[in-house]
């Protein structure tokens, strides 16, 4: 699969949990000193497409790092936004 075919399924996959994403990081607002991080991940890993899989919750800033075909993103939320960012692999950036 191209870069850019596996960037749309990307874009989809963040467009299609963007409310699991804020609704999640919500929840971590108030319950982060009670709840493990690790369920958020679950959760937000069946919220995601098929093809897509989480690897990694990230708690500073919140948000998980979701592998499509081989590439990995970080869909991550502040108290401003939601975003997506392509993480680069070792092998890209050379």
């Amino acid at each position: 699969m191209n870069t850019n075919t596996i960037r749309r399924k990307a874009e989809e996959a963040f467009a299609a949990t963007t409310g699991t994403l804020d609704t999640l990081f919500s929840r971590w607002l108030d319950e982060h000193d009670f709840e493990d991080i690790a369920d958020y991940a679950d959760a937000f890993g069946k919220a995601l497409p098929d093809g897509c899989r989480v690897t990694k919750a990230t708690k500073r800033p919140f948000g998980f790092v979701v592998e499509i075909e081989g590439t990995r993103f970080h869909f991550k939320a502040t108290t401003r936004s939601l975003s997506l960012e392509e993480l680069l692999t070792p092998e890209r950036t050379a």
